[in-house]
């Protein structure tokens, strides 16, 4: 049966199949009539409409199973991924070099990624932060900056008020001077 082919890589019929696909993708590479029909065949098959429905159609399954089994607590999909984040982060954590690599390739990329992204990412902060109440705004702040907006805050208003008092001060004692 195909269930026990596909359990065995052994099975005759399995190394028969896979004997068959080398051939043709090795007369594709060298065949150049055989290659021209193939190409004809995508062509016909990416134009077609039917083909076109049927590929949304599979998206949009994929996608409606994926969403379905994520939101499930027993997500064996979700337990996979979390393994190969934390596989990931491991890695990352345990190889320098890995890390290294990493860093480099950012660095190298990231002026193209600046100077193709720059307005962009300008117009999405500007346009964040004027939807900003005050109170989203305060709490932004307070959420980056920490506690210590407070004290900026009261430093703020001490230093102001002796900065207007300095001012009130000088002033005086050049108009009684003068």
């Amino acid at each position: 049966t195909i269930i026990d082919m596909a359990d065995d890589p052994a099975h005759v019929l399995r190394q028969r199949f896979d004997e068959l696909v080398a051939q043709y993708v090795e007369r594709l590479q060298h065949d150049e009539a055989l290659h021209a029909r193939a190409e004809r065949t995508k062509a016909e098959l990416l134009a077609s409409p039917a083909v076109g429905e049927y590929v949304n159609q599979l998206w949009s399954e994929l996608l409606a199973w994926l969403q379905e089994d994520l939101a499930r607590p027993d997500s064996g999909l979700r337990q996979r991924i979390a393994e190969a984040a934390q596989g990931l982060g491991e890695r990352l954590r345990t190889d320098a070099e890995i890390r290294g690599w990493i860093n480099a390739e950012l660095q190298a990329a990231a002026p193209r990624l600046v100077a193709r992204y720059r307005e962009d990412v300008r117009d999405y902060i500007v346009e964040r932060v004027r939807a900003w109440d005050a109170a989203e705004m305060t709490g932004e702040l307070e959420l980056h900056i920490g506690r210590d907006l407070q004290f900026i805050r009261i430093n703020g208003t001490l230093v102001g008020g002796l900065v207007g008092l300095a001012i009130h001060t000088a002033t005086e004692l050049l108009r009684r001077l003068g």
